[in-house]
Parts: structure tokens; C-alpha cells; sequence
């Protein structure tokens, strides 16, 4: 089944986003701003997806057309710079509508009919190295078990658990570990080109409502806390921080792309 990662970049137009740079078009394109999500998507987003140990997938990023042209050029590199091949990746730069609209027309143009699996990631968060090696076999049982009639499209797979990164420090970073069922990092979703898609549906009662399968005790996403979050998160007493993190090589392994943070830590 083809695989399809849904990046939406300071995208201007609705799509669930709640802060106030999403709802304000100079705030989203500040550029102090934009310098700031550049460097997270080239620190963590990118490299957690070149380290990904199966590469059959395609990253489709959506952004506005209002993206100052210094923006566009440095997102372009970024993308090449990462993929090498430019058919491994998709830039669409779209005017003010809905996000949905966008990721329907892309996945019609690209898939027609055929089912297809579609991967929310945020442009300032990251997956674990074996994420699409894992994913995979579980896309070919729910084909399977679809063609066979057992269960119906849209079909979710949900990876509960994972990190948070706190970077809003004095410099330094905190890691945490936290667990969110139907939680929108990796949140993927099978469906046919003509249904609803990843962008489309509300990420916690979807799931419940079309079925979905929950992934136990597989620690497999990063998302990143600093000062330009485009959804509110914040630290909670369900959180456990996980002590002198950029020591522990499981972490570092399962997440290659936070080494280089690590290696600057105190």
C-alpha cells in the first residue's frame, strides 16, 4: 500500500490549527517566525523521516502561497537537500481554503481509485526510525482484511505512545515521555482517494467512529514545545520526564534525529 506523509507548513487557511499565528497572516509569516519552523522541520521533521528504515513512502507538504519567497527557497532546498530525488516529495502552494481540499485533490490526482495510507506529521515533529517499517505489515492485514469484507475504509492506526521535547528553556531541552489515544503524530489513515482524508476529520473522534488500531508500548513519535506552536500543548502531570535523555542510546537509536540536540546538552 502506497504511504503518503501529510505536512502541513505554515500553512494559511483552515485546518484545525488552534494558536493565534494560524488565525493572522503577519504573525504567521514573521520572520523570525518562519527562520524558527525552517530550523525545527530541518532538525527534526526531515531527519526523522531520511533515517526511516523502510523508505517506501512519498511526503506531501502543504504550504500557502503567500509563503515569502526567501521561505519557499529555503523549504524548497530543505526537501531536496533531504530527498535527493524530487519525486520522493510534493510541495503545494495553495491560497486561503480549506487544507482538505488540497490533500483530496493531490491524493485523486496521484492514487485514482486505489487505496492508499495517509500519515499526519506536523512540520516541527519527528517519528521513530522504525515507524514505517512498523506501519507497513499492519497496512497490508487491513487491506487484506478489507478486500475480504471484515472491515471497512476509513481505517485508522493510532501510535499512542511517544516523546515530547521542551525547548523553551534557557537552552537546554527536556524530554518527556506521554502517552494520548487517536494522538495527531503518526495518526494514520487508510482510505480510498474519494473518502474523507487525514485533514478532513477531527483526529480523536474519528478513529473511535470509523475503527482504528491501537499500537501498545511502542515509543514512536517526537513533537517539539518552543515559542511559535501552532496547537497548545503544554507539560502535564501525566508526563514523565525522562532523566539525562541525551545519554540514553534506546532513545537515541529509536530517534536519531534528536542526536545532534543531544550531543549540546549540559
Amino acid at each position: 500500500m502506497d504511504i503518503v506523509v501529510c505536512t502541513r507548513f505554515s500553512y494559511f487557511g483552515r485546518s484545525g490549527w488552534q494558536s493565534d499565528f494560524s488565525q493572522d497572516k503577519a504573525l504567521l509569516f514573521a520572520p523570525e517566525r518562519l527562520t524558527a519552523r525552517l530550523a525545527t522541520f530541518q532538525s527534526i521533521t526531515l531527519p526523522s523521516l531520511v533515517a526511516q528504515t523502510r523508505q517506501a513512502f512519498h511526503h506531501f507538504v502543504l504550504t500557502s502561497d503567500a509563503l515569502p519567497d526567501w521561505a519557499m527557497e529555503r523549504l524548497q532546498a530543505a526537501l531536496r537537500g533531504a530527498y535527493g530525488d524530487e519525486s520522493r516529495y510534493t510541495i503545494s502552494a495553495k491560497p486561503v481554503a480549506g487544507a482538505k481540499k488540497y490533500l483530496s485533490e493531490f491524493l485523486v490526482r496521484r492514487f485514482g481509485t486505489d487505496i492508499a495510507a495517509q500519515v499526519v506529521l506536523d512540520d516541527d515533529d519527528g517519528l521513530a526510525a522504525v515507524f514505517m517499517e512498523d506501519l507497513a505489515p499492519r497496512l497490508d492485514a487491513i487491506a487484506a482484511a478489507e478486500a475480504e469484507g471484515r472491515l471497512s475504509l476509513p481505517y485508522f492506526v493510532s501510535y499512542p505512545y511517544g516523546y515530547a521535547l521542551d525547548m523553551r528553556g534557557d537552552g537546554t531541552a527536556e524530554l518527556y515521555r506521554h502517552s494520548y489515544d487517536f494522538i495527531n503524530l503518526g495518526l494514520t489513515m487508510v482510505a480510498r482517494p474519494q473518502d474523507r482524508n487525514i485533514f478532513a476529520v477531527d483526529h480523536l473522534s474519528a478513529p473511535k467512529r470509523y475503527g482504528v488500531e491501537l499500537v501498545e508500548r511502542k515509543q514512536m513519535f517526537v513533537r517539539s514545545m518552543h515559542g511559535f506552536n501552532d496547537s497548545r500543548v503544554d507539560v502535564t502531570h501525566r508526563w514523565v520526564r525522562e532523566e539525562d535523555w541525551h545519554r540514553q542510546e534506546d532513545i537515541l537509536s529509536a530517534l536519531p534525529c534528536l542526536r545532534p540536540l543531544a550531543a549540546v546538552q549540559g
